[in-house]
């Protein structure tokens, strides 16, 4: 619906761009054949008036020069026949008089005419450059508007465009963050419960370490009083050695005493050896026991829990 759209005002807007040409162009040829039209009758007329003023000037001027023509002739005629001169002498002298000055106000006439022909030609030429330059004026202002209207029509266009398309990146982003919400939830659960395992396995390890722990301490301590015990036997060895060695040569029947009383003390060791070592294995035996006792009760209280 939205291309449709785009499409239709796209075409209404080349349509009305075309007619605004069309029209522009209509009237800029008309305006130029009219300016045309009324410059050549405004030239002919100028023309025709030039040529009647010229004529009127010219006929003027014959018309002058025929009665000087006229008068000379008259008064050489009147020096040859010896007439004086009458009153109608001085009227013909000063109506040729008067129609000098008539014909020369009659030039100044033509003059200032033709002075107003070249201002009005002027004046019209002016007015034709103003009414273009206006008419330009115009034309650039009509093609501004238009371009004014087909943006605002387009700015229109594509802000509708925008704002379904920023609804729809919304709705989808809605989506997604509820969808990215639940997923969220699925894992604080998952690792909810992978803590609490977590948890109750370090426990159970913990209490088994601790366990081990106090199994190991027993039997380290136990090593260690065997150790002790050991090395006092050792070292009443050493002393009973070196008191032999000492009173060897003196006392041999005590020595052999002493020998064989070492020997019954030595039996005595390995026998105490034997029963450690008996002892040691028994509290392996008993911690294993005890271990295992433990991790079946873990396993009977996870259980008991999980239900």
């Amino acid at each position: 619906v939205t291309a449709l759209r785009t499409k239709v005002a796209e075409l209404e807007e080349n349509n009305a761009k075309t007619e605004a040409k069309i029209r522009t162009r209509i009237r800029r040829e008309f305006s130029v054949a009219m300016r045309k039209l009324f410059g050549l009758s405004f030239e002919q007329k100028s023309r025709i008036d030039q040529y009647r003023d010229h004529l009127h000037a010219i006929t003027l001027q014959r018309i002058a020069e025929v009665r000087e023509e006229a008068s000379a002739e008259m008064a050489r005629i009147k020096e040859r026949s010896g007439a004086q001169a009458s009153t109608e002498d001085e009227l013909a002298e000063r109506n040729l008089r008067l129609s000098r000055e008539v014909n020369t106000l009659h030039q100044r006439n033509i003059r200032l005419q033709q002075m107003m022909s070249r201002l009005r030609v002027m004046a019209h030429w002016q007015q034709t450059t103003l009414r273009c330059a206006f008419e330009k004026q115009i034309n650039g202002v009509e093609e501004q508007r238009d371009q004014s209207k087909n943006q605002v029509t387009r700015l229109g266009i594509l802000s509708e465009q925008k704002v379904r398309m920023l609804n729809e990146e919304m709705s989808k982003l809605r989506d997604h963050l509820s969808n990215t919400e639940k997923h969220l939830n699925d894992m604080r659960k998952a690792l909810d419960k992978e803590m609490n395992d977590k948890i109750e396995k370090r426990h159970a390890a913990e209490r088994k370490a601790a366990t081990d722990k106090q199994m190991a301490m027993v039997k380290q301590m136990h090593i260690d009083q065997l150790m002790t015990e050991i090395a006092e036997k050792n070292a009443t060895l050493e002393k009973m050695g070196t008191l032999l060695d000492a009173s060897a040569k003196s006392k041999k029947q005590e020595a052999d005493k002493s020998v064989r009383e070492v020997d019954l003390l030595r039996k005595q060791l390995r026998e105490e050896r034997k029963l450690k070592k008996s002892a040691i294995h028994k509290v392996d035996d008993l911690t294993s026991q005890v271990s295992h006792q433990l991790v079946s009760w873990d396993v009977y209280i996870n259980g008991k829990m999980s239900r």
